[in-house]
């Protein structure tokens, strides 16, 4: 009997210790509890007092002092207005081989091709370059009257090489502009060219027939933006590159008119430009001019981005609209000694396959034609015309870049039967920010 009451009390006593911790743990949390209610009140009064201190030293920060998204990709909205702006551009490299010496290496112009008659021009040339990289300013703004914008971009196609080892090109300024409703002031690409109709191209000259000038202008534009259906005119400075007789000639008394109509509807859109403009001697006053009809068509055969665009230009006197000659001048028309002006006639033409292999990776097939009838030599030369033909494959890896390859076959005819062929190959990255 006394071990039974014996082992009770042993069992027993494990049981009492075991109340007694678990009694003691509940004391603990108990007192840890109301110390943080009694501190907790203190801590936050402290912390209240600490920015109340702040803000006595610095005074109240204002919501509209914290950079916040702007109200277009990628801009920041400026404090305490309802403008956002963005700085932006692209860094582009070019490789280029030519197969045959084009003389020009950032991009390739027709009048660098060489002609038969110089065999000793046919040698083989490679270049890398940056120069097409660019840089801009974007900023824009609701107001009573319209949407407010203005853009600014600069590139490094400058005059040339200021260091021959250290390849400091000088920049270059490709747009400076002002859009207020549908009003826009500045130099922006020219209305006579249609740039929603330009492939997709390594070569700043893909394809030939592209009217690309940009100069200053003040177009109005009624029915939209520029990508949906619209219509507009406007006035652009005029430029006149003759050949012939310096003494004969006169600056231009009124500027280039241009008109243009857009129709945009879910197959695609298609354009329509016409430009009218003036060229002086001292002997007479000539007006001339030509339309260029572009689009773009949308192919879904294989791929939901398929599309196929095309563009053609006919006229007189406007090839200065086309980087493609700009360095070569004088080809808008030629001036007589005697005051005659002839001007160059003109015909251009592209079209355009893009095909998708995959949301990523796409091809370009480009054929282009350009047609010229010059009354003079120029620079000993009479371009009656030339073709390109150009295949190529984009891929981009992300949103922001893009790299490809290019493959470029043009041909160069004078008055002559003088002709002459250029083949590129041409590497190119984009880098956009």
């Amino acid at each position: 009997m006394k071990q039974h009451i014996q082992t009770f009390s042993v069992a027993t006593g494990g049981t009492n210790f075991k109340a007694r911790e678990r009694k003691s743990n509940i004391n603990i949390t108990c007192t840890i509890a109301l110390i943080l209610t009694i501190l907790a009140p203190q801590a936050f009064a402290q912390e209240k007092t600490d920015t109340t201190e702040v803000e006595h030293y610095i005074g109240v920060i204002p919501d509209d002092a914290f950079v916040k998204s702007g109200e277009f990709t990628g801009a920041i909205k400026v404090p305490g207005t309802k403008g956002s702006f963005k700085i932006g551009g692209m860094v582009q490299v070019n490789a280029n081989f030519d197969f045959d010496n084009q003389g020009f290496q950032q991009i390739g112009v027709p009048p660098s091709i060489p002609l038969d008659e110089d065999p000793e021009d046919e040698d083989q040339q490679f270049g890398i370059h940056t120069r097409l990289s660019q840089l801009n300013f974007d900023y824009r703004s609701p107001t009573k009257v319209g949407n407010l914008r203005i853009f600014i971009e600069f590139d490094m196609f400058g005059n040339g090489n200021t260091g021959e080892f250290t390849n400091d090109y000088t920049a270059r300024l490709r747009h400076a502009g002002v859009e207020l409703g549908d009003w826009r002031f500045g130099q922006y690409h020219s209305a006579f060219v249609d740039l929603f109709s330009m492939p997709e191209g390594a070569d700043a000259e893909s394809p030939l027939a592209a009217p690309v000038l940009r100069q200053p202008a003040i177009v109005y534009m009624r029915g939209g933006n520029h990508e949906g259906s619209h219509w507009g005119f406007g006035i652009e400075n005029p430029a006149f590159e003759y050949s012939g007789s310096d003494e004969q000639y006169r600056s231009e008394a009124m500027p280039n008119f241009i008109g243009f109509g857009r129709l945009e509807r879910s197959w695609g859109y298609v354009r329509l430009a016409g430009l009218f403009m003036q060229l002086r001697s001292a002997a007479e006053d000539v007006y001339t001019g030509g339309f260029n009809f572009s689009g773009r068509i949308k192919l879904p055969l294989w791929h939901d981005k398929d599309n196929f665009s095309f563009a053609t230009q006919f006229g007189e006197g406007f090839v200065h609209y086309y980087s493609s000659f700009v360095d070569v001048g004088g080809l808008d028309g030629h001036i007589a000694d005697n005051g005659d002006i002839e001007a160059t006639g003109i015909f251009g033409a592209f079209a355009t396959y893009q095909h998708w292999w995959s949301d990523r990776v796409r091809s370009t097939f480009m054929a282009s034609v350009f047609e010229l009838d010059s009354p003079e030599l120029v620079n000993g030369l009479l371009y009656s015309g030339g073709e390109r033909y150009t295949v190529n494959l984009f891929w981009s890896p992300v949103d922001v870049a893009a790299f490809g390859l290019e493959y470029n076959y043009q041909t160069l005819e004078t008055a002559d039967g003088t002709e002459g062929k250029g083949t590129r190959l041409d590497f190119v990255g984009r880098f956009f920010f």
